[in-house]
Order: C-alpha cells, then sequence, then structure tokens
C-alpha cells in the first residue's frame, strides 16, 4: 500500500464492506488462476490441452506452492463460510476454469454433459491437490498427484452415453 500511496483507511475506503473486499480479491485470484491454465492450453498441439490442464493443476510446484497457486483450491473451506456476495465470484471463477477444461474434453456430449464431466475432473483435481498438500509423506505425497492425474484423465476421456 505504501507503495501505491495509499494507507491502510484510505486503501479499506474503495470497499463498502469486508465481504466486498474479500469477493474482489477471490475474484482476481481465480482470474490468475483461469489465465495460468488457459496459458498451459495454449502452448501445447491441438489434442493435448486435457494433459496440459491436468499437469499444469497437478504438480509438485503447485503442491509447494500454495501461495501462488490456485485460490479455489486455498481456501475452498473458507469460502464455504463466507455470504452469498464472496460465494459468487468463487463460483464465477470456478464456473470459468471449469470451462476451459471442459472444452479439452474428448468430442461429444451435450454442453451440459461436459460441464458436468468438468466439474467431477476439476473436483478430483483440487481434491488431490489439497491431500498432496496435507500427508507428512513427499513419497505418498507424490504418488497423490501421480494417481490424481492418471484418474483425472481416466475419467475425463470416458465414453460419452
Amino acid at each position: 500500500m505504501v507503495d501505491a500511496g495509499l494507507t491502510h483507511g484510505g486503501f479499506y475506503a474503495h470497499f463498502s464492506s469486508r465481504a466486498e473486499l474479500v469477493a474482489e480479491a477471490i475474484g482476481a485470484a481465480l482470474r490468475e488462476t483461469l489465465n495460468s491454465l488457459s496459458e498451459a492450453v495454449a502452448k501445447v498441439p491441438e489434442g493435448e490441452g486435457l494433459e496440459a490442464f491436468i499437469n499444469a493443476y497437478l504438480n509438485s510446484l503447485h503442491r509447494d506452492r500454495p501461495d501462488r497457486g490456485c485460490a479455489g483450491a486455498a481456501l475452498v473451506e473458507e469460502v464455504a463460510r463466507e455470504p452469498a456476495e464472496v460465494r459468487r465470484p468463487f463460483t464465477v471463477g470456478i464456473e470459468a476454469i471449469v470451462s476451459v477444461l471442459a472444452d479439452q474434453l474428448p468430442p461429444g456430449g451435450s454442453e451440459a454433459e461436459r460441464m458436468n464431466r468438468a466439474f467431477g475432473v476439476f473436483s478430483l483435481l483440487m481434491g488431490a491437490l489439497q491431500l498432496s498438500r496435507s500427508v507428512d509423506d513427499a513419497g505418498k505425497s507424490s504418488a497423490i498427484l501421480q494417481s490424481g492425474r492418471l484418474e483425472a484423465l481416466s475419467l475425463a476421456r470416458l465414453r460419452w452415453s
């Protein structure tokens, strides 16, 4: 805030409430995650975006640097306790990320089916990331990341009914 020429009071005056401040911060953080995952997909040849997305999300660097990783994984439990005003930008941000994932799924399925599957895959990714951060054994943590990647790919590649 000093670098921006603001005092604490001057900064907080830009927001009508704590919830508005938190909502803005969550929205900005999830946009960073969206941009990072979108870049990972854009860097690979067509048809390799699914693996690129999954590998960009579930890796040791992301596990080891939660401060630079997905705000969704870092804040999901806290956001669940917040008012709708805060949960709304979280929902919008997660939906945008999941939409990028849905676009990488194999051909087929309706738009709703693709989004549902992408939410399932992303839930698996987020859970595996959180679990890998929580265990006290480096080998188990790495194994969780690896199995999470494999299972996410398996789920993503299921035949459309």
